[in-house]
C-alpha cells in the first residue's frame, strides 16, 4: 500500500483549468493582432513613402508646365498640350512668330517641328458639320487617323474662329463656330 501511495504521489496529478486554457487563448488572439497591426503599418509606412518620393521627384517639373503653360497663355502666345506630345501645324509667318523662343534647358520648351498647314483642317471640318453636337478629339481621332497629333490644329482652328468648343479637359467637344 504504501509503495502504491508513493507511485500515486510521486507522479501529480493533471488538472484542466478553464481560466488557463482561456487565458492562453486571449494571449495567442492579442499576439496575432499585434503582428496584423505591424504588418498594417508597415505597408502605410511603404505606401506613404512611395507617394513622397514621386511627388518630390515629379511635382516640380508639373508645376514648372503649369505655369509656363500659363504665362504663355496670359501673353497670348501658342500654349502646346505638354500630355500628348503635339506639334504645331501652323506655319504662316504670324503663327512663327507667335512662337516662343527656344530654351536650352533640360525638360524646358523645345520648338515643335512645322509641318504643312491646313492638312488636317478640311477633313476636321467636313467631319464636324456632319455631327453638329459636337465630338471630342478622342472621337475625331478616331473618326479620322490621323499620323499626328491634332491638339495644336484644333487649337489653331479655335483661334481663327474655325470651330468652338465647349467643355474641358478630354470631355471638351468641338463643333463648327
Amino acid at each position: 500500500m504504501q509503495q502504491a501511495l508513493a507511485q500515486f504521489a510521486a507522479h501529480p496529478v493533471s488538472s484542466s483549468s478553464t481560466a488557463t486554457d482561456t487565458s492562453q487563448i486571449r494571449e495567442l488572439i492579442r499576439a496575432e493582432l499585434a503582428q496584423v497591426q505591424a504588418e498594417e503599418a508597415s505597408v502605410t509606412d511603404t505606401v506613404t513613402e512611395a507617394v513622397t518620393a514621386t511627388l518630390a521627384r515629379d511635382l516640380p517639373a508639373m508645376v514648372r508646365q503649369l505655369v509656363e503653360g500659363l504665362a504663355l497663355e496670359a501673353l497670348g502666345l501658342p500654349v502646346t498640350d505638354m500630355d500628348s506630345n503635339v506639334t504645331d501645324t501652323d506655319t504662316s509667318k504670324e503663327a512663327k512668330s507667335r512662337q516662343p523662343a527656344p530654351r536650352g534647358r533640360k525638360g524646358m520648351r523645345q520648338p515643335a517641328p512645322q509641318g504643312r498647314r491646313g492638312g488636317m483642317r478640311q477633313p476636321i471640318l467636313e467631319l464636324l458639320a456632319k455631327h453638329p453636337e459636337g465630338l471630342t478629339a478622342e472621337q475625331i481621332r478616331a473618326f479620322l487617323q490621323p499620323e499626328r497629333p491634332l491638339a495644336d490644329t484644333l487649337q489653331g482652328m479655335r483661334r481663327q474662329g474655325k470651330v468652338r468648343a465647349s467643355g474641358q479637359g478630354k470631355a471638351m467637344r468641338y463643333m463648327v463656330a
